[in-house]
């Protein structure tokens, strides 16, 4: 990251907490397995749905919406509740 920085190339972290599918709500299809059912899930999305967090994200990378989270080290420790 420190060459990053000094080339003056900005990394942005984005974390779904826990998984993919407990953000969004849905269970995957296992006969397709989770990058088809994620990508079938995502192409009916509303874009306009900044509640999902796979579209607050993307309007953050297109610069659309400010980034809103560092997701540090420490901002997971103290976010993230494990259900176990």
């Amino acid at each position: 990251m420190s060459k990053s920085k000094e080339a003056g190339i900005s990394i942005k972290r984005y974390v779904s907490i826990r998984n993919f599918e407990y953000s969004h709500n849905y269970t995957h299809d296992k006969q397709k397995g989770k990058p088809l059912s994620a990508y079938e899930y995502a192409k009916n999305l509303d874009i306009c749905d900044d509640t999902k967090s796979i579209v607050n994200f993307l309007k953050q990378i297109v610069g659309e919406k400010k980034y809103d989270n560092h997701f540090t080290q420490e901002y997971l420790h103290e976010t993230v509740v494990e259900p176990h």
